[in-house]
């Protein structure tokens, strides 16, 4: 085993640790500074860097080796973990393309996993910390000629509809997978995020109900599913209002911002600060302040910005369907 390579976000002050089992998950290791010794709660982890750092030292050989990512939310930032890759030799030559396991991702062909029984990470809108464990199997042969094989746990490409079986990260038993379809809204017993299903069968969280509430006038179609089926479903970043609904700003900045629909993605916007409060009074009436959405910081330096709007004839000229914010914070 040579490496786990981690590609995550972590704002604020969310973290995202790791522990690994060498057979397969029977139990659970992690690096306390010295040796590898069984890790008793969530808080005996390692980043992936402490990990790649000591993985000579764990007996892998002919082993089944898995991960388990915790991710832990700050209260009001929660990680995202966007893929994961084990280096590792093998006696067997390199495959064409990486082997990708799990449900929203990875190439297409062969490669594709037959789910009978698969464990994905997952970020949680709770403040304490909430595990799911990801299993990332691979038999481990060190010999004179080896290769280096790459396994994706999270890997990007088109998607496809998980199905069959996988572990409950709540109560750690099989579940049956919901069958879930691209659009669909979701939500699970044990947690109370809704989610927005994508094309490639990742998740996007909604932060907030008002958020919801832009894109469907009530929580009718929200889809209930098993525990277990959010952890074949790969997370992704949280979902935005839908364009030209809501003004937009951050508590610690005054600028206000009109979302221009993406002509790529509908489910995108291009935000243009409003230059003066006369363009908003005009445009949308004396009440304009009602459609605002603030939006958490974190999020708000992803997004894309366009030109500011410096009249009101730049938004003049078509009729949009506000949402009202205010005096409705559900």
């Amino acid at each position: 085993m040579d490496s786990l390579i981690v590609n995550s976000q972590t704002p604020g002050e969310s973290d995202i640790r790791f522990q690994v089992s060498v057979n397969a998950g029977d139990t659970w290791l992690w690096f306390d500074g010295d040796s590898w010794d069984e890790a008793v709660t969530g808080s005996d982890a390692n980043t992936d860097i402490q990990i790649s750092n000591a993985i000579d030292e764990l007996p892998v050989d002919n082993s089944v080796f898995v991960w388990k990512a915790i991710l832990m939310s700050d209260g009001l930032d929660a990680p995202l973990l966007e893929d994961v890759t084990l280096t590792y030799q093998s006696s067997e030559a390199a495959p064409e393309q990486p082997v990708s396991t799990g449900g929203g991702g990875g190439g297409g062909g062969s490669n594709k996993p037959d789910y009978p029984i698969s464990k994905k990470p997952t970020a949680s809108d709770d403040n304490e910390v909430e595990t799911d464990e990801a299993e990332d199997e691979a038999t481990i042969d060190d010999s004179e000629e080896t290769s280096i094989e790459t396994i994706s746990a999270l890997g990007g490409g088109p998607g496809y509809a998980p199905r069959g079986q996988a572990y409950s990260p709540v109560t750690g038993e099989v579940e049956e997978i919901t069958p879930v379809m691209a659009g669909d809204y979701i939500r699970s017993p044990s947690f109370s995020t809704v989610y927005y299903v994508t094309d490639d069968y990742s998740r996007r969280p909604f932060w907030n109900s008002q958020t919801f509430m832009t894109l469907e006038d009530s929580f009718d179609n929200v889809k209930w599913v098993t525990d277990a089926t959010l952890t074949v479903l790969p997370l992704y970043k949280p979902m935005m209002p839908k364009s030209e609904t809501v003004l937009v700003k951050i508590q610690s900045d005054p600028k206000v911002y009109w979302t221009e629909q993406s002509d790529k993605d509908p489910l995108e916007f291009t935000l243009r600060w409003i230059t003066k409060e006369q363009i908003a009074k005009e445009v949308f009436g004396e009440n304009w302040a009602d459609y605002v959405l603030d939006i958490e910081p974190t999020l708000f330096s992803n997004l894309k910005f366009g030109e500011d709007i410096k009249q009101p004839k730049e938004l003049s000229g078509k009729t949009y369907d506000l949402v009202k914010i205010r005096n409705n914070n559900n």
